[in-house]
């Protein structure tokens, strides 16, 4: 977890006020392969802190009166989805701690739960290791893991049986300074210094802890040490049978998103090469041009309205088709000494440690890290172009023509001289169609993750006994 703090002096002589906003997803999931996922809450709380800032002074003036009447629609929906809050600066001084947590002032849930609230050092003990395995013995391969703090759910391998902790029943290990929660069931070795491992005590079920610490974390404070406020945590404490109930249910409901993200995670379109197809070079088929970077520097302009898209490898989403957007435009005068790109391009990374290709969705110029490929042949379908430069087929071609095996830079030669199987038309649509079942089907389960995700995330609420 990341916290940021904005000051500003002018801003604060004339407001009465602090907001505070809360971003939960990011555009990818939490795990170490860091994967993209649907939900961001960044574009929408970077919007809000931008109105927030360029407030009318008036209106900061009638803040005061604490009410959302002064708010867009925008900023209020951020209010009711728990990701703002406006709090008047007499409420934060009152008792002189000038606490800027911001989850301490919220006050628009309620907690009704049925279970006594119980702080976490009345139901936790901590287990030594028998030693710590420094970094620098991490191996790749071995009989037993090794468990850090570090976000990855193993950190290295060990032989050493002298290193290990043995659970006689599953133990919760909180990393100290980075807040991450792992359950461990089976022999481990800890590594090195930063996490502490919770035995839990019998009214307790420890995979209901892990849960709840998983689902409802700790809020982190940087990087610092956080056991002790993780001591102070309370958390309800139902009977232990309802835990277990609570537990089978999560885990229930966990199976399914696992079992989507391995679909997700493994799906690859897949297209069954006949060796009757001609093979055919992309130069026969397509323009192929390096993208141009205008000169001097200074002709790129920033969210202009009357600018020209400039489109740069960051506007490339993980794992989208298309190109939608560009972050940044230029002047008339920059795109004329830029490779102009129209809707219906394909552009592709000219590094192979990026590269894929994507299909333009909006006109503009194209930065001189891509490949411009505009289809000039009556015989070849687009997305079809689209799915086979992403295939093996391609890709195999690329690093045989890498100097030394590896492919660091694609060029404009290169690409032109890949060879692609080239079926009638009426096939590659026949095949795009399939891919694109295929496709709907794979975002179907991202959609369920979603859903599966607010499942848990409500399980939990149940037991805080909250209402929003």
């Amino acid at each position: 977890k990341t916290s940021i703090l904005i000051l500003d002096k002018s801003l604060a002589k004339q407001s009465s006020t602090i907001a505070f906003f809360k971003v939960e997803n990011d555009g990818f999931g939490l795990g170490a392969q860091r994967r993209s996922i649907e939900k961001n809450d960044l574009p929408q709380v970077a919007a809000a802190i931008k109105e927030w800032l360029y407030m009318d002074r008036q209106d900061r003036q009638d803040e005061k009166e604490e009410s959302s009447k002064f708010y867009s629609s925008m900023f209020n929906s951020l209010i009711e989805q728990g990701l703002a809050l406006v709090m008047l600066k007499e409420k934060i001084a009152a008792n002189g701690e000038y606490d800027l947590s911001g989850e301490r002032y919220r006050e628009n849930v309620t907690q009704s739960t049925a279970y006594p609230m119980t702080k976490l050092k009345a139901l936790v003990e901590t287990i030594a290791p028998p030693i710590k395995i420094q970094k620098t013995a991490f191996g790749k391969s071995g009989r037993f893991p090794i468990i850090d703090q570090s976000q990855n759910d193993i950190a290295g391998w060990t032989d050493d049986e002298s290193a290990l902790i043995q659970p006689s029943q599953p133990l919760v290990v909180f990393g100290d300074h980075t807040c991450a929660v792992k359950l461990m069931e089976t022999p481990f070795a800890q590594g090195a210094d930063g996490i502490k491992i919770l035995r839990t005590v019998s009214a307790l079920d420890p995979t209901f802890l892990y849960y709840v610490l998983r689902i409802r974390p700790l809020e982190s404070s940087g990087y610092q040490r956080h056991f002790s406020k993780l001591k102070r945590y309370e958390i309800p404490l139902p009977p232990l049978d309802v835990q277990k109930e609570i537990v089978a249910e999560i885990e229930g409901y966990q199976k399914v998103i696992d079992g989507a993200r391995t679909v997700i995670d493994n799906y690859h379109p897949h297209i069954a090469i006949d060796p009757d197809w001609p093979m055919v070079t992309i130069r026969e088929l397509c323009v192929v041009e390096r993208g141009a970077s205008p000169r001097p520097i200074h002709a790129f302009i920033i969210d202009a309205p009357d600018g020209i898209n400039w489109i740069k490898i960051g506007d490339a989403e993980v794992g989208a088709k298309y190109i939608t957007q560009s972050k940044e435009r230029i002047t008339a005068e920059g795109a004329a000494k830029s490779r102009r790109v129209k809707p219906g391009d394909l552009i592709l990374s000219n590094s192979m440690s990026f590269g894929r290709p994507y299909i333009m969705a909006i006109e503009g110029c194209i930065h001189d890290g891509w490949l411009l490929l505009r289809d000039t042949s009556n015989d070849l379908d687009r997305d079809y172009l689209y799915n086979i430069l992403g295939s093996d087929v391609v890709l195999q071609q690329f690093e045989r023509a890498a100097t030394g095996g590896v492919v660091n830079n694609l060029n404009s030669e290169l690409v032109r001289n890949v060879r692609i199987p080239l079926p009638p038309l009426e096939t590659q649509q026949h095949i795009i169609a399939e891919i694109e079942a295929e496709r709907t089907l794979v975002a179907a389960n991202r959609e369920l993750i979603a859903r599966f995700e607010k499942k848990i995330q409500a399980t939990l609420a149940r037991v805080w006994g909250e209402e929003s």
